[in-house]
């Protein structure tokens, strides 16, 4: 039995060098994900609004980029999310091509999911020194070590999302500290290079075989 994790990422492609300047005291969280419960859309909604109603927030922004997958049972509704959406604490932009565009403008990465295989947005951010927030779930515990890369939290807890988030939008010396061994700790294992040599080592043992 042999384990791949995943198809790898290219990562002379999603490198620091996409990060647009901005002024330090603006401050973007992104989620880029399908619009799934399971994916944690609504966690991600309510804490936004605990951060917004809670918190000092001037020039922090938070961005929800994704579509409605109709056919997927746990697709969050359009009604639900007008009404999330209505509540004016997330930008909704809806399914973007450029994701590189998104990764550019932000300083956190956040996907709160119930449940993954390898998360290739969080892969996406790490490559490109964004620390990230994710669920203590199978899938992203393997990519996210806690306090070096990024933080983890229970999954479907808004109120330890909303904590975990918080402190890194408070702390720019925390996010550049883990953004700086964001890179490093998932290139060894997640290169596309070493993932694509690692496939052709199982087909050509096939073929000997």
């Amino acid at each position: 039995c042999v384990l791949i994790p995943g198809s790898g990422l290219d990562m002379h492609e999603f490198n620091a060098s996409i990060k647009k300047a901005k002024p330090a005291t603006e401050c973007v969280v992104l989620m880029a994900s399908r619009l799934l419960i399971d994916k944690g859309v609504v966690e991600f909604f309510e804490a936004a609004r605990i951060i917004k109603e809670t918190k000092e927030t001037s020039g922090l922004r938070f961005i929800l980029a994704g579509a409605i997958d109709p056919g997927n049972f746990s697709a969050i509704s359009d009604e639900r999310l007008e009404e999330l959406i209505a509540q004016g604490n997330v930008d909704y932009v809806g399914q973007q091509r450029d994701i590189k565009h998104l990764l550019s403008l932000s300083d956190v990465v956040v996907l709160p999911s119930y449940r993954e295989g390898v998360p290739r947005i969080l892969l996406e951010a790490l490559s490109c020194e964004i620390p990230v927030v994710g669920s203590d779930v199978p899938g992203i515990r393997e990519i996210v070590r806690e306090g070096k890369n990024g933080l983890l939290v229970p999954a479907g807890d808004a109120g330890s999302l909303s904590e975990a988030i918080y402190s890194l939008v408070a702390n720019p010396s925390l996010r550049e500290a883990l953004g700086r061994a964001a890179r490093e700790s998932i290139q060894s294992k997640y290169d596309q290079a070493t993932i694509i040599a690692q496939t052709r080592e199982i087909y050509e043992a096939l073929c000997i075989s």
